[in-house]
């Protein structure tokens, strides 16, 4: 088992994407952030946990943005913004040849008293996210996984926090394995319910 803290900085420069768009580029400064983490994470016979709570301040995040009559800006450095969270994994291996997994992550990212989206939070992240997995290890060279993808909330697709996207539930089905050292395979069928849903 392993109880571990960080702090860490990063910093990003803007893409060539991020600089062009129009006949002037848009000069763009790179987006810096300060992150700490606590975490937990451990190992026994059956089952893994791993479990990290983490807060990222934010100065000026790259980000597509409009002014305050809603006019695009493309991308533009915002002022400051949050990053926070927890990220959560377990697996479980409760028979020799079936194991369950589950993935889940709960996500708080917002503007951080922005001049014109205040405290909003930042488009197009749901607020909570879970993947799931039965794996069933059928022979040495052949798996069968039926998984879950669920975001339980509606989240917003504009940063005004005027419109959401509805939260779904996927079903899918992945089938694979090994045909050697160095060779696998897999197909890997998703939203097997045929549900209309937004992906991005």
């Amino acid at each position: 088992s392993r109880l571990y803290a960080n702090l860490s900085g990063s910093l990003e420069p803007p893409s060539f994407s991020g600089i062009t768009g129009g006949p002037l580029a848009t000069l763009v400064d790179e987006q810096s952030a300060t992150t700490a983490e606590i975490g937990y994470r451990t190992r026994r016979d059956a089952i893994t946990l791993d479990l990290s709570v983490y807060h990222a301040r934010v100065r000026d995040e790259l980000l597509s943005l409009t002014d305050g009559n809603g006019n695009p800006l493309g991308t533009v450095n915002a002022d400051r913004t949050l990053h926070q969270g927890i990220e959560f994994g377990f697996g479980w291996q409760f028979m020799p040849a079936l194991t369950w997994s589950v993935n889940y992550l709960f996500n708080d990212f917002r503007f951080d008293h922005d001049a014109v989206y205040g405290d909003n939070r930042l488009a197009g992240i749901p607020r909570q996210q879970l993947r799931s997995a039965l794996r069933w290890q059928a022979t040495q060279h052949v798996f069968v996984a039926p998984n879950l993808e669920w975001v339980p909330q509606d989240y917003y697709v504009d940063h005004a926090n005027s419109f959401g996207a509805p939260g779904h539930h996927l079903l899918g089905l992945k089938v694979g394995g090994d045909l050697g050292e160095r060779c696998s395979w897999f197909v890997d069928a998703r939203n097997l319910q045929d549900r209309k849903w937004i992906a991005s």
